[in-house]
């Protein structure tokens, strides 16, 4: 049987995000205003709480495990209201950023949340005993953050920059937070993401480059491969083993860059298109990618979509691809 359902009636320009087990979700507009509404046993949704702010509420999302709500706004810092017992949601904190905050993200363990400001900075903040949340960390850039990332065990922060540079960020013993490496690029990077294990960073930037980098034995960032192009980067994508990596250029083109058994990284394939290549991604299980592309440079005659196969013969190192 279908869930009961009501009509939001809030204004036209509001915007909704669930919580991760579908149990919430909260609703920003345009009154300063962030609401949370809670699903009731009778498939009923309820107003539970409303968030004030003093300007536009920019973003709203859940914590992963669906006990807080960071909220911002454009009052130059963001807000982390928190559910108690008997379901009361109350305000824990003010995370104070300046100038004013564009989003907010919390890591995967929902014990820290980073706010990014419009002055370029990135703020850590952490969950302590006592459920107080302390400033453990700041990561600088010189341009606008283009991207922001968590390792899946929420131990590492990777950024992406318009000033040519991806920084990572470790989580030390202490609690505090370190840069342990900056990429550099020759123009802006636009993305840059973990790999599922946490292993592995592959930036994309607009100079057409794709870097990997693992970490060592002695637990150091260092640079594995550089995945060259002949035009910008639309993105840079793991596969979900994360022993793959597929790039998408507008020069018409995307490869497929994997590990062999020494742990170096091999470009296995190219994937050829007539026009800009807008994006790559690998399938769940990963035997396949798909590539979506312009049919020509001036964006004027539609899209094509290719899925390319990846299997294994003899060696399960050495994948070869194919077209479908």
């Amino acid at each position: 049987m279908g869930k009961k359902l009501i009509i939001l009636g809030h204004n036209s320009n509001a915007l909704v995000n669930f919580s991760a087990d579908g149990r919430y979700l909260v609703m920003i507009a345009e009154d300063h205003t962030a609401h949370i509404l809670g699903l009731e046993d009778d498939g009923l949704w309820q107003w539970v709480a409303i968030i004030r702010h003093n300007n536009t509420v920019r973003s709203a999302c859940f914590s992963a495990d669906c006990r807080h709500v960071v909220t911002v706004s454009r009052e130059h810092n963001a807000t982390v209201h928190g559910k108690e017992i008997g379901g009361l949601w109350q305000e824990e904190a003010t995370l104070p950023h300046v100038p004013p905050v564009k989003s907010a993200h919390f890591s995967p363990d929902s014990r820290h949340v980073v706010t990014v400001g419009d002055d370029n900075f990135v703020k850590i903040f952490s969950l302590k005993e006592g459920g107080l949340w302390e400033e453990k960390g700041i990561i600088s850039h010189n341009g606008s953050i283009r991207s922001l990332n968590f390792s899946a065990d929420s131990c590492h922060v990777v950024t992406a920059s318009a000033d040519k540079t991806a920084k990572i960020c470790g989580l030390n013993d202490d609690g505090s937070w370190e840069e342990e490496v900056t990429i550099s690029h020759r123009n802006w990077v636009i993305s840059a993401i973990f790999s599922p294990d946490g292993c592995h960073v592959v930036t994309a930037s607009v100079d057409g480059m794709a870097k990997i980098y693992g970490l060592n034995a002695e637990g150091a960032w260092e640079e594995k491969v550089t995945i060259s192009h002949r035009m910008w980067l639309s993105s840079a994508t793991f596969s979900t083993d994360g022993r793959h990596v597929v790039t998408a250029s507008r020069d018409g083109t995307a490869k497929i860059c994997g590990q062999v058994l020494d742990g170096t990284w091999l470009v296995k394939a190219i994937i050829y298109h007539a026009g800009c290549v807008r994006s790559a991604t690998f399938s769940a299980d990963g035997d396949y990618v798909m590539t979506v592309a312009d049919n020509d440079w001036d964006d004027t005659r539609g899209q094509t979509v290719k899925i390319t196969e990846l299997w294994v013969e003899d060696d399960p190192f050495e994948d070869i691809c194919r077209l479908l």
